[in-house]
């Protein structure tokens, strides 16, 4: 079972590869809704398209999809922290939702405990995560050492409990890029197990759908 969903795993990911160079760009609705305002924030070597099946239901349900300027994954989270900070600081609204995958929901952790704008985001929830560090980080190419389970930044994402309530953790049966999968959990959050194998499926799973749909219902 885990075998032949984990090359469902790696085709999906090869078509996530694909997507920048067959879309080109966004879908322009994203750029429209009055429910809310959702920023995604992709993971490491993910583009925002990585979240384009997840962005159209979003967008579908009402919900305006903003990403965030220039990003690039493999910065370290200092520097997309600072884009992301611009980002919630230009805009007019309140009770903003991140919605992140993998090393995104660091970025959004990290976010929470240090911005400024901390006050503008409603909650944050959290795609796959590896919240205590991952030993893939131990191949130390394009900062993913910083997702090490000893580095500094992933002790203090996952120690500081200031904003933890605000996390919604949604995480898989089994995660093939976060070893070992405890370090999936966060102290603190609403960590949700979703039913599905790999760390990438859970981008396009029904399930992961309907918790973030109630969550935003419900929070």
């Amino acid at each position: 079972m885990i075998a032949l969903d984990m090359v469902k795993e790696y085709t999906l990911i090869g078509y996530m590869k694909l997507l920048p160079y067959i879309l080109r760009e966004l879908p322009r609705k994203w750029a429209y809704g009055d429910k809310g305002t959702i920023v995604l924030i992709p993971g490491f070597h993910e583009t925002d398209l990585s979240f384009y099946s997840l962005g159209n239901f979003l967008s579908h349900h009402g919900y305006k999809v903003l990403t965030i300027p220039e990003f690039k994954s493999i910065e370290t989270v200092a520097q997309i922290f600072t884009k992301l900070e611009r980002l919630i600081a230009s805009l007019d609204e309140t009770n903003i939702v991140l919605l992140s995958h993998s090393k995104g929901g660091i970025v959004a952790k990290h976010f929470l405990d240090n911005s400024s704008q901390t006050n503008k985001i409603k909650f944050s929830i959290s795609l796959a995560t590896p919240y205590q560090g991952s030993i893939f980080a131990r191949l130390r190419f394009h900062n993913i050492h910083e997702l090490d389970s000893d580095s500094n930044l992933i002790k203090d994402v996952s120690q500081k409990g200031a904003h933890v309530a605000k996390v919604i953790n949604l995480y898989p049966k089994f995660d093939n890029h976060v070893i070992p999968n405890k370090n999936l959990m966060l102290k603190g959050a609403k960590n949700i197990q979703i039913n599905v194998n790999g760390h990438t499926r859970i981008l396009v799973c029904d399930e992961t759908y309907t918790e973030i749909i109630k969550a935003l219902a419900n929070n």
